[in-house]
């Protein structure tokens, strides 16, 4: 879901630019539970090039760690200031990696 004057593509080039946050926060999770995995979607707005609201809707009950990781970080991402507010979601799956790594993924809407 998007809704407001930011283009998707320029949406998601910033998202991705600040994945490698959200990857931390999986593995800080981890540190908590080491089976951490399932998905979350985060609701994001924004105003005025701020994020001024994130939050984690279906989060797996063991995640909150990662979770609340996570929700903190995108609050300080930025984006370009647009006159009108935009709304987004980003689709988070966490999971570990098949070469003994970690991995979280994302989806964009």
């Amino acid at each position: 879901m998007l809704s407001g004057p930011l283009p998707t593509d320029l949406m998601q080039r910033l998202v991705v630019q600040h994945f490698h946050e959200v990857t931390f926060c999986y593995e800080r999770g981890l540190a908590f539970d080491h089976s951490l995995h399932g998905e979350t979607t985060f609701h994001i707005v924004v105003a005025s090039g701020a994020v001024m609201e994130v939050h984690a809707m279906n989060a797996p009950p063991d995640a909150a760690e990662a979770t609340g990781c996570a929700e903190q970080v995108i609050r300080t991402w930025t984006f370009p200031p647009l006159p009108a507010t935009t709304e987004f979601e980003i689709d988070v799956t966490y999971a570990p990696r098949h070469n003994d790594g970690l991995e979280a993924t994302q989806g964009f809407s």
